[in-house]
């Protein structure tokens, strides 16, 4: 019969007796009978035979259940929520863990009771991982603890023998949202939500809602979240629900307001305008863009963008009437060397062009959508300005004008 060696093919318990059974091997505990330490390895049971030592089997269970980490820290009072627990000697089956989960509860440092977490038979992973829905304080009202908060250390006990407790704890709190902003966004949805509360991180999964239509939730720290809007048929105004697991938040101070789209009629570059309908630039960008339409004042960060092999390049607009009629943007940079000016017999090359206000569609790809199409953007070499002639290229002000000549003049 080969003997193998077990020493090194495990560091703890639970491995150890998890390991392939053609190994024969165990956990050996042997102490050091000078200094009274504990030693404990895993080994064959040939390798474990001092005076005092004691060996374990496969069939028997480990004796120091510890638990080394578990996720989320905090949960709604209502419960619901999926705690991962993760350490070792955690048990060998699931039925030796299955109804010995939860939070202890403590009240003025002694045990009141314990808060039920019932695992998940499919998600147990032996001695080192547990998952389970904890289950709402039913002993404890919500109102009880409006302002505070219900902490205890998570609990696994091992075949009702051995017990594990975590040295952090897990605390149930009662999330609340102060305050969303913005407070409207276009029927297309898109808008970014920010959304300001106290423990907007609490619970395993959080879900929002404007009415019955989904807000993705993309973002949660403590005292913070973030949802994307969804569309909605028409203009209309929705309350903010959140379902922090099983419990559910309402936000009541004012109601989000779905409004008409915004609309560009017009682009119309340089300061003054003086070229309608097209759009201008130059790769340095900053060339000032002013867009005429309707309720472009209702994006939050509204953006023009330039289009080059399918790239985009944006630059920022600010709405500037109260009336929602005028947005300006300065035009995009875009790099020279990904533009080829080489090719093109005009003086600009022609790209697609568009503006990114949430997830309305019909401000982008300005020049190719099909219903009164605007002209493809026109961007012009960056100009070049010549040396002045004087010496030391110095020109010193003695008259009312000064003349600055260029290699290439924008707009030609």
């Amino acid at each position: 019969m080969r003997v193998y060696r077990c020493a090194g093919l495990a560091n703890n318990c639970g491995a150890c007796l998890e390991l392939d059974e053609r190994y024969n091997c165990g956990w050996c505990q042997q102490r050091n009978r000078l200094t009274n330490e504990l030693h404990e390895s895993c080994e064959v049971a040939s390798q474990c035979t001092s005076p005092g030592s004691s060996w374990l089997n496969r069939q028997q269970i480990c004796p120091n259940p510890r638990i080394l980490n578990f996720y989320p820290r905090s949960g709604p009072l209502e419960g619901g929520t999926n705690l991962t627990i993760e350490g070792i000697n955690l048990g060998r089956t699931f039925e030796d863990i299955e109804k010995g989960v939860g939070i202890a509860h403590e009240l003025n440092g002694k045990h009141v009771n314990t808060i039920p977490c019932y695992p998940f038979p499919e998600e147990y992973v032996k001695t080192t991982r547990i998952k389970c829905r904890i289950q709402s304080p039913r002993n404890v009202s919500l109102s009880t603890h409006q302002f505070g908060s219900l902490v205890g250390p998570v609990e696994v006990r091992v075949q009702t023998e051995f017990t594990a407790r975590s040295r952090d704890v897990y605390t149930f709190v009662n999330p609340k949202i102060l305050t969303i902003n913005p407070s409207k966004g276009p029927v297309s949805g898109g808008t970014l939500l920010s959304i300001e509360g106290l423990n907007m991180n609490a619970g395993s999964r959080a879900e929002a809602f404007l009415g019955s239509l989904p807000c993705n939730v993309t973002k949660r720290t403590l005292n913070h979240a973030e949802c994307i809007t969804s569309a909605r048929e028409t203009p209309g105004d929705e309350q903010l629900i959140i379902m922090f697991d099983s419990g559910q938040r309402t936000f009541d101070y004012y109601r989000f307001l779905y409004v008409k789209d915004p609309v560009v009629t017009a682009v119309e570059s340089g300061p003054t305008g003086i070229w309608k309908s097209i759009a201008r630039g130059i790769p340095n960008g900053g060339i000032l863009i002013t867009v005429r339409g309707e309720n472009l004042n209702i994006i939050q960060r509204p953006q023009m963008y330039v289009e080059v092999e399918g790239e985009l390049y944006v630059s920022n607009c600010t709405a500037t009437a109260v009336t929602g009629t005028e947005m300006r943007c300065e035009s995009p940079y875009v790099s020279v060397d990904q533009l080829d000016f080489a090719w093109t017999d005009k003086d600009y090359l022609e790209l697609e062009y568009g503006f990114i206000m949430d997830g309305v569609a019909k401000v982008r790809n300005l020049s190719t959508r099909t219903e009164r199409p605007f002209p493809k953007f026109r961007m012009y070499r960056n100009p070049e300005f010549q040396l002045f002639s004087d010496p030391q290229q110095i020109k010193y002000y003695r008259s009312e004008y000064l003349t600055i000549n260029v290699s290439e003049k924008f707009g030609a």
